[in-house]
């Protein structure tokens, strides 16, 4: 895959990304409300389909968060960001913060007041950060040129990619970590999904080969069910 292909693959998936995000937003935000309909804090990923241009107004993105159920937001980190989504690590107090952006990953551990690069100039446009649900400190990410998995909170990384003999293998863009046993780790890739029973260290095709799986989610009542959008052929479910 060229450069030019691969930069046109992730905008292809910055917009399948944002339309799919939308009609999943309202199904995530209906169930924290349900669960918890006063005290939940929804937080919101923010993108610009313009470019960002020097001297002009442009639009505020980056990482909102509501604690009212959506009657006022408000803006933390870093003005005119671009992050692709986030993870949580709800046993820290405050919450530590984690973005995936197009300049890396972004932590922050004072629940959004501060913010810090934990990635070097190697990683970009990193699609999907995952935290292991039993240890905060190991962490996978997502991105179009392959899987990075770090066990001291995003402090290192190591690329994590054996088994992957393809380019297209590399082109991540979902990562999800079993919450039944963590151990077993899953990504889309631009070649289908792809399993590892041993924490990232090798990769095997489990299914929907030569298919441009483009985000891949986990039931959040149910671990063992999966829904994979694709480019050109539709939505599966597992």
């Amino acid at each position: 895959m060229s450069g030019s292909q691969r930069k046109a693959t992730i905008h292809k998936l910055i917009v399948f990304s944002f339309i799919l995000l939308v009609h999943l937003g309202v199904a995530v935000l209906s169930f924290l409300m349900q669960a918890h309909p006063v005290a939940s804090t929804l937080y919101a990923c923010v993108i610009s389909n313009t470019s960002y241009t020097v001297g002009r107004q442009n639009p505020m993105t980056g990482l909102f968060c509501t604690t009212d159920g959506g009657k006022e937001w408000h803006h933390l980190g870093w003005e005119n960001g671009r992050p692709f989504s986030m993870a949580l690590d709800p046993s820290s107090k405050p919450p530590t913060i984690y973005l995936a952006a197009g300049n890396g990953v972004l932590k922050s551990a004072d629940g959004g007041a501060t913010w810090a690069i934990k990635t070097g100039w190697e990683i970009t446009e990193v699609q999907k950060v995952t935290i292991d649900p039993k240890d905060p400190k190991i962490l996978y990410i997502a991105t179009p040129y392959g899987i990075w998995k770090s066990s001291d909170a995003g402090e290192s990384w190591i690329r994590k990619t054996r088994g992957l003999k393809e380019v297209r293998d590399t082109f991540i863009t979902s990562v999800i970590v079993d919450r039944t046993k963590t151990s077993r780790v899953l990504i889309s890739t631009e070649n289908g999904v792809f399993e590892s029973r041993k924490g990232g260290d090798f990769w095997r095709p489990i299914g929907l080969q030569n298919k441009r799986v483009r985000r891949m989610i986990d039931n959040p009542r149910n671990p063992r069910e999966l829904i994979a959008g694709t480019e050109d052929n539709g939505v599966f479910r597992s």
